[in-house]
């Protein structure tokens, strides 16, 4: 099969990113040297764009409620470019944001002022990939809130 062929069928599927493509192809038998001229075509003619590609997948992981420090690992992860991590801070992040619309979400009847119930919020939000700041600033903020009314 043509590689130009192979190319057709895995992008009519879904997006990849340069090295996805590579790492395919090579398995499939085509050589380096065939691989690099057939993804620098498919470059030219705009059927292969690693920045777009990055930034739908950073904003569909925003969607998905994630961080910033879990959506830079899957993203280095795919496309193992560490240029394309600086489109993190292009991307709109506001994880304070995040974290109280997700907080309001799971969990609005919490009592925060129990240490256990504390530490097992902070600890979804880690997980999630929020910095410790902007957990603490949001929670507190929630905290005050919920004081307040």
């Amino acid at each position: 099969m043509h590689i130009d062929n192979v190319v057709l069928q895995l992008l009519s599927r879904r997006d990849y990113f340069t090295l996805e493509l590579t790492q395919k192809l090579t398995q499939k038998g085509f050589s380096l040297e065939e691989v690099a001229l057939c993804l620098n075509k498919w470059k030219a003619k705009g059927y292969l764009n690693d920045e777009d590609l990055a930034l739908r997948f950073i904003e569909k992981q925003r969607s998905l409620g994630h961080g910033r420090e879990i959506v830079r690992q899957k993203l280095y992860f795919r496309s193992k470019d560490p240029a394309l991590l600086h489109l993190l801070d292009k991307a709109s992040f506001d994880e304070k944001k995040e974290i109280t619309k997700l907080f309001m979400k799971r969990f609005s009847s919490a009592n925060l002022q129990d240490a256990k119930e504390r530490r097992r919020v902070f600890a979804y939000f880690a997980r999630k990939g929020f910095s410790f700041e902007s957990i603490n600033e949001a929670i507190f903020d929630s905290c005050i809130d919920k004081d307040l009314q």
